[in-house]
């Protein structure tokens, strides 16, 4: 058998190597020479003892040690002769031991082997081992893991409660069973990820080795880490490694892990899943046959959903997204994501336009799936801005009542009604010349020095505040002019993408501006507005709630539709879940909201089965925690039950269109879409002001100072911006010169810019019928 010798060294002390040294196997006759001795001698001693000498009394003792002798020594010799037998033969190897690596001796040969173990894992824990093995190999390196997983019994997790304290937040609380169970039991597990690395034993050997070891495991533990944030990981000394490469994962496991989160690190076989994954026994009537032109997936029957038997394709029809608001629901950020761009994609390619109002990259794969000529991204303050404060086409009261929503959406302001803030928008709306946000926050200023309600000061206060917050932001010149004809935009376009990612307090009151500015854009046709964080503008309103209503109601009049999206369904204003009629659902556990989509869904826990009566729950509602990866509950407005199903996704590629590829192509975005002349291209509605900035410069140029002298329609804030604008546009030049109290810059207008003004010129004299401008 293999003889190991340990050498008495303290193996946690710095300094510290083990060897363990495996000899040369020896032959049979080198294994047995003892015993053969001692059998041989014994034989010797029993003859003469009875060949020439009687049986003496002495002689007694000496014959029965030596009979003793040869049993013993006969059964010793049998034992080794077996054991030579089955122990299988192997070359002259030595194991040498330090303080985190193991190095085996095999002939000339060395092969240096080190590893790492998972202590512990976070309370969500999310990645792919593929993201490990692919850097691993880009670096080609040698790569060796197993892992080990022991089930807890669904008992001893819930008088454990805390379940290694450090990894849930439910310590504080008693964990049923029925959730241990729904999250596919728990388990308590050991992870090993190692590597080798092998030489020659040649001068310097061991310098090499440990070097090229330690560069190794620096970088598939990094790898690790980044493939699993907020793991903790813990490097093995060559003892410990030695311990488990002999007798593995003896004790060894050192964190818990609910079951469905073991798939992160294990790919688990189609079978074996099967056999591991348990099936709530919920009842639901699935159609034979259903009319669907924007497919999401495949229905599947929930008793049989062990076997993932895909029947038939399930989803929306277009009319029911022309006229009804469609809701996705799912805690699981990634499972919402991807059946929104399903979604998406199925509905654009069956006519739909889409405007998505998000403050993430995750759309920017639309151009790559639906062609970058039916799809436009725009950055709100970048290649894209709108004027909050300028009313278009429409009315001053009607533009007024529509702000007033906006705000209501965005958080502001409580109440539709206020008198406070229709006066402050009066107030500011009196002078066409003086509307824009620097005005808003002056006579908001103004109004908080008269006599106010305690009420109406606070909304005041608040508006004057966020209004404020964004003139100290990038923000301002994203909500100060109107860079783009919207509804011409949308005319030519199947998807707008509009990015907004500013400061997160924000975030509410620009979705509404946004809303705001499609609502009022004059495009006559449907549209599709998607929000992916819909609990920003559409959470619950504890006391006012007529505003949503007014709200849904005024988008079903503008032939507008809404794609929600949210993971916090009990967020959401109960008022307005009823004009949602087209509902996905993924996976929650909450039974905050588990009750309302129970709601919404229509769905029966307590009640006879349908298919046998001895059933007495049909566990629809629980039905949603065992929803697995792609599955989902899913409901429209024809069908009297709801359908589970399971999605199809699409292939979509991961990589996204760059910030820097926008910054190339953003400029030429208003050209492809408009009509009209260069200014009116380029500044929209405010091509007036714009041509009366230029026109001035046409007589000599001017500084900034020098125009406000002279431009007294215009507020400084929007002359300033218009300023920035056209010199962008190289209409005008910025030249700075020397002055006794320091530098000026001068503003000159281009041979561009003569153009295009008297291209906008010509173009307005050529139209009785729209409004000229006055010239000085």
């Amino acid at each position: 058998m293999t003889e190991r010798t340990d050498s008495t060294q303290d193996s946690h002390s710095n300094t510290a190597n083990k060897t363990i040294t495996i000899k040369r196997r020896k032959s049979l006759s080198g294994k047995t020479s003892l015993e053969l001795l001692l059998l041989i001698l014994a034989f010797c001693v029993y003859g003469y003892y009875t060949d020439w000498t009687f049986a003496l009394p002495i002689t007694i003792g000496i014959l029965s040690s030596a009979i003793a002798v040869i049993v013993i020594t006969s059964i010793l010799l049998l034992l080794k002769t077996l054991s030579f037998i089955i122990t299988p033969s192997s070359e002259n190897n030595q194991i040498k031991i330090n303080r985190k690596t193991i190095y085996y001796f095999n002939g000339p040969e060395v092969v240096a082997v080190a590893a790492f173990k998972l202590e512990s894992v976070p309370l969500r824990i999310r990645g792919k081992i593929n993201y490990l093995l692919r850097s691993a190999y880009i670096e080609k390196i040698p790569l060796f893991y197993f892992y080990h997983h022991e089930p807890v019994s669904s008992l001893k997790a819930t008088l454990l409660r805390i379940i290694e304290g450090k990894q849930f937040k439910e310590q504080k609380h008693k964990i049923k069973e029925e959730e241990i169970i729904s999250n596919d039991g728990i388990w308590k597990g050991a992870l090993i990820i190692g590597t080798q690395v092998r030489s020659y034993l040649l001068p310097g050997w061991q310098k090499k080795l440990e070097e090229k070891i330690e560069k190794n495991m620096n970088l598939i533990s990094a790898s690790f880490v980044s493939a699993f944030p907020h793991t903790k990981i813990k490097r093995l000394s060559g003892t410990e490694l030695e311990k488990i490469l002999r007798i593995p994962f003896n004790n060894s496991t050192s964190f818990y892990m609910l079951g469905n989160e073991v798939a992160y690190f294990m790919n688990i076989p189609p079978m074996i899943e099967k056999i591991i994954k348990p099936v709530y026994p919920a009842e639901f009537i699935s159609p034979l046959t259903i009319e669907s032109d924007i497919i999401i997936g495949h229905s599947i029957e929930p008793e049989g959903m062990i076997d993932n038997e895909k029947q038939i394709p399930v989803g929306f029809t277009i009319d029911q997204l022309r006229k009804e608001n469609l809701l996705v629901v799912g805690e699981d950020y990634e499972e919402r994501k991807n059946t929104n761009l399903r979604l998406i994609y199925e509905a654009v390619k069956n006519g739909l336009k889409y405007v998505i109002l998000t403050t993430s990259k995750d759309y920017r794969c639309l151009p790559m799936l639906l062609g970058e000529d039916k799809v436009k991204i725009l950055r709100l303050g970048k290649d894209f801005s709108i004027d909050v404060m300028s009313q278009g086409a429409i009315s001053t009261d009607e533009y007024n009542s529509l702000l007033i929503l906006a705000f209501y959406l965005g958080g502001l302001i409580e109440k539709i009604n206020s008198t406070a803030v229709t006066l402050l928008l009066q107030r500011v709306y009196e002078d066409p010349a003086q509307r824009g946000l620097q005005p808003l926050i002056e006579q908001a200023n103004n109004l908080l020095e008269s006599e106010l309600s305690r009420s109406d000061k606070i909304t005041i206060e608040n508006i004057r505040n966020t209004i404020a917050a964004i003139m100290k932001d990038d923000t301002y010149s994203a909500l100060s002019i109107d860079s783009t004809d919207l509804a011409m935009l949308i005319q030519n376009t199947n998807v707008i993408v509009i990015e907004y990612n500013f400061k997160v307090h924000l975030n509410a009151i620009l979705q509404a501006f946004l809303v705001l500015k499609i609502l009022t854009c004059g495009y006559k046709g449907h549209i599709v507005i998607h929000l992916p964080y819909a609990q920003d503008i559409l959470y619950d309103r504890a006391k006012e709630k007529q505003g949503l209503d007014l709200f849904m109601r005024l988008l079903k009049r503008k032939r507008i539709t809404l794609h929600a999206s949210t993971n916090k369904p009990a967020s959401l204003d109960r008022s307005i879940l009823q004009y949602f009629s087209c509902i996905v659902v993924h996976k929650i556990r909450k039974e905050e909201d588990l009750q309302v989509v129970a709601d919404i869904l229509k769905l029966e826990e307590n009640a006879e089965g349908y298919y046998s009566q001895a059933r007495h729950k049909l566990a629809q509602k629980s039905f949603l925690v065992w929803l697995g990866p792609g599955e989902f509950l899913m409901y429209r407005p024809d069908i009297s039950s709801a359908i589970p199903g399971v999605r199809a996704d699409i292939k979509y590629t991961l990589d996204i269109i760059s910030d820097e590829y926008l910054d190339i192509t953003s400029r030429s975005v208003e050209l492809e879409i408009s009509k009209g002349t260069i200014l009116e291209t380029e500044f929209g509605s405010d091509a007036k002001d714009a041509a009366k900035i230029l026109t001035w410069l046409t007589t000599s140029d001017l500084t900034f100072p020098a125009l406000m002298t002279i431009i007294d329609d215009i507020s400084p804030q929007r002359v300033k911006l218009l300023l920035k604008r056209l010199t962008q546009a190289s209409l005008v030049i910025p030249n700075a010169i020397k002055v006794s109290k320091g530098t000026q810059v001068l503003y000159k207008i281009t041979q561009k810019g003569n153009i295009a003004l008297n291209q906008y010129l010509e173009n307005k004299n050529s139209h009785k019928d729209k409004a000229k401008i006055k010239f000085p």
